[in-house]
């Protein structure tokens, strides 16, 4: 019995090891896949259109904005970009755009005490980072405020003020008269401005205007430094009107400068102009001792036989306008026209098409027709495009990017015969370049976002410079049209 009790015992034991190691059959269960679709919604792209995924698929998904744009939430709420999606369930997202805007940050130096001013405005890059310098002045003000540094900062859409971090010397000012002259003077890489402060009007000692000090500063690693030169930079006097261009053909560009007398400060007729001559950003000055007669504007250009600038100048006097050129080189002057009637001269532009250019000539006066040459200023004519301008903060740029010099003001017509008070629509005050230098308003003015501009008011857009969709602008936002910005937008526009 016992015998027999073992071999059973040895054949379950065998059973049982046989049947632990039989193979299970293969595995039938479905693997379970969901589909992904991921969009793009206007204003930017996506790294992945998605796909088919097996269940608990870890996918990492971006958003991209274009140019202008930012991200703002994925559909379903997320605003988390890039994000991760664990895929448990068909899903369907899409990337949402909106334009960016961007608020102004005014905590460096506090609220402006005086009002936005255009005139003398300018964009310069400097490390890398875009600058926008703004002059909150006043003619009549009380008080100073300075021109103030604003870095755009596209990271966090502000506008913010940088003034006390790139300014080595902070640049108070009185009341700026521009536009702006923005050049690498010292060739080291950096851009630099010059900029004219015509001093407020109200700071009268001894009967005359107290003046300004030019504000003058070479951009560097380290931000903008202010330049101290002779008889250049320390000299309190009233300042109008300035223009830049390399009139002894060195290769330096030099500053040509409208100057009259002020309360401590004497010039020759007490109303004449100088050249600011760099020497490899070094400058040294000339003044023209006996000036034909009093000058309220200027202007760089090629008036006689030889390749060297001459200085143009347009009277500023109620009785008689007057042009008349300074040849530098040659240190003579040449009389142009006289007896041009009233015509107090308030700004000159020049504008080219291939070797073509045509003068323009603003008065002062309400209701005074703009006049134009095309001969270097022998002769003058009334000009069709333009009527009663005033002839302030004009920029010459090409806008539309054909080649050809256009012009941009944000004082337009007087219209109501008060002076200097009035602004215009923006197409009104954009006259493009037919390219033999007759000018028109453009039709319309688009953004990059298909939006109409061109019967918003001028004061409200900044030429900052060529884009690769347009030309660049800032488009402010304010609460009326002289006062601070609140905000603004990166527009790139395109005229038709």
């Amino acid at each position: 019995m016992k015998k027999i009790f073992f071999l059973l015992s040895l054949i379950l034991m065998s059973c049982s090891k046989d049947s632990e190691n039989t193979p299970l059959g293969p595995d039938t269960s479905p693997i379970l896949k969901f589909k992904l679709s991921i969009e793009a919604g206007k204003g930017g792209s996506v790294n992945t259109t998605g796909g088919e995924y097996e269940q608990n698929t870890s996918v990492t998904v971006s958003a991209i904005p274009d140019q202008g744009y930012i991200f703002e939430a994925w559909s379903d709420g997320s605003t988390d970009n890039p994000r991760t999606i664990i895929i448990t369930s068909d899903l369907q997202l899409t990337a949402l755009f909106g334009i960016q805007t961007f608020d102004f940050d005014y905590s460096g130096l506090g609220d402006p005490l005086h009002q936005f001013h255009p005139e003398g405005l300018g964009f310069i890059e400097l490390n890398n980072i875009e600058y926008l310098l703004i002059p909150f002045c006043e003619l009549q003000g009380e008080g100073l405020d300075y021109l103030r540094a604003f870095e755009i900062n596209y990271a966090n859409s502000t506008i913010i003020d940088r003034t006390s971090d790139v300014f080595d010397v902070l640049p108070q000012v009185g009341f700026t008269k521009g536009p702006m002259l923005i050049e690498d003077f010292n060739s080291d890489g950096y851009q630099d401005f010059f900029l004219v402060d015509h001093g407020q009007e109200n700071e009268i000692i001894n009967d005359k205007f107290k003046g300004a000090i030019l504000q003058f500063y070479y951009g560097s690693a380290a931000g903008f430094i202010k330049q101290t030169f002779p008889g250049i930079t320390d000299l309190n006097l009233f300042y109008h009107h300035a223009d830049m261009g390399d009139f002894d053909r060195d290769g330096d560009i030099d500053i040509l400068s409208q100057r009259w007398s002020s309360y401590d400060h004497d010039v020759p007729n007490g109303n004449t102009m100088s050249i600011l001559i760099n020497q490899e950003g070094r400058f040294s000055i000339s003044t023209l001792e006996n000036p034909y007669t009093s000058v309220g504007s200027v202007v760089l250009t090629n008036l006689d036989e030889d390749e060297d600038l001459e200085a143009l100048a347009g009277t500023y006097s109620y009785n008689s306008g007057e042009l008349w050129y300074w040849d530098i080189v040659e240190s003579t002057v040449v009389p142009l026209i006289n007896n041009m009637g009233p015509y107090p001269m308030h700004d000159i532009i020049e504008v080219k098409s291939d070797e073509n250019s045509r003068i323009f000539l603003f008065s002062e006066l309400d209701e005074s027709p703009v006049l134009s040459s095309t001969d270097g200023g022998k002769s003058v004519f009334e000009s069709e495009e333009l009527f009663d301008y005033q002839g302030r903060d004009i920029i010459v740029a090409d806008f539309n990017l054909d080649g050809y010099d256009d012009f941009y003001m944000f004082y337009g017509d007087d219209g109501d015969g008060e002076w200097g008070t009035s602004f215009g629509t923006f197409k009104e005050s954009m006259f493009l370049n037919n390219g033999s230098n007759e000018f028109s308003n453009p039709s319309s003015i688009e953004d990059q976002y298909g939006r109409e501009l061109g019967n918003e008011i001028n004061i409200f857009f900044y030429p900052l410079k060529k884009g690769d969709e347009g030309y660049k602008f800032i488009k402010f936002e304010q609460d009326n049209a002289l006062q601070p910005p609140k905000g603004g937008e990166i527009v790139y526009l395109t005229f038709n």
